[in-house]
């Protein structure tokens, strides 16, 4: 799957102001502000960087860099004139990042109940022409094959190659298509030679909720180890085959055969490193008009971040949604983040909010509790206003104690000063392991 709307770039340079900005098709902003920067020697609030909502990423653009995310910018530089280019669906075809390109030569030990006891892995990993991405992508095959099984003796070995192919970053997956589909083969040949159900060979192998917290032993993607903290799988699978009616599935099968059809069904069980770090950020301020600026360096690609953002901020101030007013992959609106990838801008991002939202919170509490002459946990946002629990007519609206919080001749007690706004960025301890399940069905 690559995204339908090719990339495009669009440079402007404001010599008075030695200004550079860029409005690119990208899904890291930021990092692509940073290197811009270095690369034309200007000082990082020197160069805007602005993702606008430019429909689907997948992995393949947040690549740092390709060609024209420099060149267009250069030639708006050298020129003096706005440069835009756009990419055609032939370029797109040819030149995109790419991955999938894995030759793995598997052996692996199991005992006559169909528990697994060992794996050996060695693969090729087909980099293409160039490592922008170092050896990411193998590494997360290598960490995510032993699944939600109870794999205690697992070696990988892998070999990264150079080809005549355009290069190899993180997309649609990167890398654990590969792992989940080695480890849901073994699971299907043990079961084909021990004549077990293949739900049943997946049971005997999963990790139990006593067992967690679980330790698979390798180094993920983003340094930290791969540990999963908690789990239930096989609550998870019995769900699946309910929902399937799959103990019924071999009649079903058996029937459309005698009317000419051949059904089959697939079963698959993995769990996904996401939300990696190593961290994100955001703003939350409120607004003079009683609305609230919420700001963060993820891009939109499509996943209704306009929704379930301004719902996380919006839940902390007692405000509609819609009085949340969302920026998102501008670098000069947050300046700091790393991007949208690896199912993480919820997560992250969205931590970043939601913490940020309830300081803000917090603040605002204070203050009213100061002018109503009350207790801080006595204060209630809702509705837009802020009021005292026990009397909702006498009130503030959200933007009114933002102008009390910071006048424009003095400043409202020493929790006043830019008491309305909150800023937050922080490091993430590791990546979210959560479990998946699939079963398809194929006639």
């Amino acid at each position: 799957a690559m995204p339908m709307e090719c990339r495009g770039i669009l440079a402007r340079w404001e010599a008075h102001e030695g200004m550079l900005t860029c409005w690119i098709s990208t899904q890291g902003p930021i990092p692509i502000r940073n290197g811009l920067a270095a690369i034309f020697h200007l000082p990082e609030h020197k160069v805007r960087v602005v993702a606008p909502d430019v429909g689907g990423g997948f992995g393949t653009k947040i690549m740092m860099f390709y060609p024209e995310e420099i060149l267009t910018p250069f030639a708006a530089i050298r020129l003096g004139k706005p440069v835009k280019w756009i990419e055609d669906r032939r370029e797109n075809f040819i030149s995109s990042n790419q991955e999938r390109g894995q030759l793995h030569e598997v052996e692996y030990a199991f005992d006559d109940q169909g528990v697994l006891v060992a794996v050996r892995d060695k693969f090729l990993h087909d980099t293409g022409a160039y490592t922008p991405y170092g050896i990411i992508v193998p590494i997360i095959t290598a960490c995510t094959l032993p699944g939600p099984y109870r794999l205690k003796h697992y070696y990988s070995e892998f070999t990264v190659l150079y080809t005549n192919k355009v290069p190899v970053s993180p997309y649609r997956g990167a890398g654990r298509p590969h792992a989940v589909f080695i480890m849901e083969r073994i699971m299907d040949r043990i079961a084909k030679e021990l004549k077990i159900d293949r739900c049943e060979v997946r049971s005997r192998n999963f990790i139990q909720p006593d067992e967690f917290p679980w330790d698979v032993g390798l180094v993920y993607q983003d340094g930290g180890p791969t540990k999963y903290d908690s789990g239930n799988y096989q609550a998870g699978l019995d769900k699946l085959k309910a929902m399937l009616d799959y103990d019924n599935f071999p009649k079903l099968q058996g029937e459309a055969r005698q009317h000419g059809r051949s059904l089959g069904i697939g079963i698959g069980c993995y769990v996904e490193g996401t939300s990696i770090g190593p961290y994100e950020g955001a703003n939350v301020r409120v607004e003079s008009d009683g609305r609230v600026f919420a700001a963060t360096g993820v891009t939109s690609q499509g996943q209704s971040h306009a929704t379930t953002f301004a719902q996380i901020v919006a839940d902390q101030l007692g405000l509609s949604p819609g009085d949340v007013l969302l920026t998102e992959g501008d670098s000069q609106a947050f300046n700091w983040g790393v991007g949208s990838f690896a199912s993480r801008a919820a997560t992250v991002a969205g931590s970043a909010l939601h913490l940020a939202a309830v300081k803000v919170r917090a603040k605002a509490k204070q203050v009213a509790a100061d002018l109503f002459e009350a207790a801080p946990e006595d204060i209630e946002l809702a509705g837009g206003r802020v009021f005292v629990k026990d009397a909702p007519h006498r009130f503030l609206t959200l933007g009114q104690l933002a102008i009390s919080a910071n006048p424009l001749r003095y400043a409202y007690g020493e929790n006043a000063r830019q008491l309305m706004s909150m800023k937050l960025a922080g490091p993430r301890p590791g990546p979210a392991l959560p479990p998946g399940r699939g079963a398809p069905g194929l006639e």
